[in-house]
């Protein structure tokens, strides 16, 4: 799971799943800026629920829908 800034106040989440042996890269756009801000919090449980909300859009992003149903 990764962030990368795509502008102000925008980012790009990723991630890399392997479904049956196939590995797909998937991303989704962001401008929800409490999943970023909570990313680097030194909390274990705060950091570790920001990058499930973060993996939760980014499998919910009609833009991968097609993509995740053939399988």
């Amino acid at each position: 799971m990764e962030k990368t800034p795509a502008g102000k106040n925008e980012y790009v989440l990723s991630a890399k799943i392997e479904v049956n042996g196939n590995a797909l890269l998937l991303s989704s756009r962001t401008s929800e800026m409490q999943i970023i801000g909570s990313w680097d919090e030194h909390s274990s449980s705060h950091h570790t629920n920001a990058r499930l909300v973060a993996l939760e859009r980014i499998l919910t992003d009609p833009a991968n829908e097609d993509t995740l149903i053939s399988l």
